[in-house]
């Protein structure tokens, strides 16, 4: 069952909610949680399927490569959430999360065929804070960690 074109609504994320969230996500569809009383499970199985989520998605675009000997990577930064890396010209509230950016960056570099990667689109002046300088700052770390990896 193929559900990349759906979004499944999971109205409540304990036992079988939490059940059904998994199954859909592994098919491909985008997952939105609401629960009542169970907030600590909800924010759990929101966790998994986002996990789950990143890593497939990067698994998915590793295999379409599979073909090319060699891979360049660019981290288009301005892909994070607002908020999240103010410094970025083109970043929008909304945007992928860090913790799912910095999870691909990892993976990606720990791709044996990978020979390069890059970070664009950060502008310092945009961010008087320092929370971008962080934010890259973790993107190299990752980076370092996924070389480890190999």
């Amino acid at each position: 069952m193929d559900l990349h074109t759906k979004v499944v609504l999971i109205t409540g994320a304990r036992r079988v909610g939490a059940a059904v969230a998994r199954f859909v996500a592994a098919r491909g569809a985008d997952v939105v949680v609401t629960y009542n009383q169970s907030k600590a499970e909800a924010d759990e199985t929101v966790a998994e399927v986002r996990a789950e989520g990143i890593e497939r998605a990067i698994e998915r675009a590793v295999a379409h490569v599979k073909h090319c000997q060699v891979l360049a990577i660019d981290c288009d930064i301005d892909v994070i959430d607002r908020a999240q890396f103010p410094a970025a010209p083109g970043a929008r509230p909304g945007g992928m999360s860090s913790t799912d950016f910095f999870a691909a960056v990892r993976r990606l570099a720990a791709e044996p065929r990978v020979r390069l990667i890059d970070l664009t689109e950060w502008d310092p002046p945009l961010d008087p804070s320092d929370l971008s300088a962080l934010t890259a700052a973790r993107w190299l770390a990752e980076c370092l960690a996924g070389f480890e990896l190999r």
